[in-house]
This record gives C-alpha cells, structure tokens and sequence, in this order.
C-alpha cells in the first residue's frame, strides 16, 4: 500500500532522524520525500510504502 505522511512542526535539530529511524523501525520504505522551513516551522510530506501483512 502506498500512504502520504505529513510532518509538522517546530523546527529543531533531529526531526528527520527520528522520523526515518521510526519508519524505518516499523519497516515502512520512503519512496519519495519533499521537506522544507516555513516560518520557522519544519514540514516534510513523505509517500512511503507499507508492505501488506500475510
């Protein structure tokens, strides 16, 4: 199953590790990713893909 994740929030140092290293945990891939600061606030839209469970 492909899903759209979106992250928001205060920008501070680590976000991104600890988003991925979640996903990652969880054995969820990044197909792609777009990630940027508005206003002093973090944003990152991820399309990941969740395998199906058999």
């Amino acid at each position: 199953m492909i899903a759209i994740m979106t992250v928001t929030g205060a920008d501070s140092t680590g976000i991104i590790a600890q988003v991925t290293t979640a996903l990652a945990e969880l054995e969820i891939n990044i197909v792609d990713v777009s990630q940027t600061l508005m206003s002093g606030y973090f944003t990152m839209i991820l399309r990941v893909e969740i395998l199906d469970a058999d």
